[in-house]
């Protein structure tokens, strides 16, 4: 006996849920919760740029790169501004991002959800879930060597879990 539904007019047999499916289901269930708990957190704790820390830290950072050759010197200071525009945007837009979190993580549970009752739709919430929480982002931030790397890195997992749930799909209506 296979575990496929039969498909039938009234659907009366239903189908069994694979393994590897309810797993996948539970870890987004548990990564995407704690984001929906840290967005919430995010978007109600102040937060500030302190240039002087930030100058220490800056400081610190060329004293340390004083001997490397120019290239790792030129990426260092790359770095850096990255870093220091990433983080005022990150101030600036402090309640976009939360909401843009509390969304996307919302959005990938509910598909998780409704994957793991094995119905289709879930699949292209996910998607959507992991668009919005990847696209938005990068455009708040711009487009920088950290952003490039931190949300290359966020895409490269999205796209292994949509994968990972697409093979799944045969067995969502």
């Amino acid at each position: 006996m296979n575990e496929y539904a039969v498909d039938t007019p009234d659907n009366l047999v239903d189908a069994k849920r694979p393994t590897f499916l309810t797993v996948l289901c539970i870890l987004t269930f548990v990564v995407s919760g704690y984001h929906v708990i840290m967005a919430i957190i995010d978007l109600f704790t102040s937060k500030s740029f302190d240039p002087e820390q930030w100058q220490d830290i800056s400081n610190q950072m060329g004293e340390a790169m004083s001997g490397a050759d120019s290239a790792s010197q030129e990426m260092a200071a790359q770095m850096m501004t990255a870093l220091s525009s990433m983080m005022q945007a990150g101030i600036d837009n402090a309640v976009a991002l939360g909401i843009t979190a509390l969304v996307a993580s919302a959005l990938s549970i509910l598909g998780a959800y409704w994957m793991f009752k094995l119905k289709k739709m879930g699949y292209y919430t996910y998607i959507v879930a992991k668009v919005i929480g990847i696209i938005i982002p990068i455009i708040i931030f711009g487009v920088n060597i950290l952003t490039i790397m931190m949300y290359g890195f966020i895409a490269l997992i999205a796209v292994l879990f949509i994968v990972l749930y697409g093979i799944n799909r045969k067995y969502m209506r």
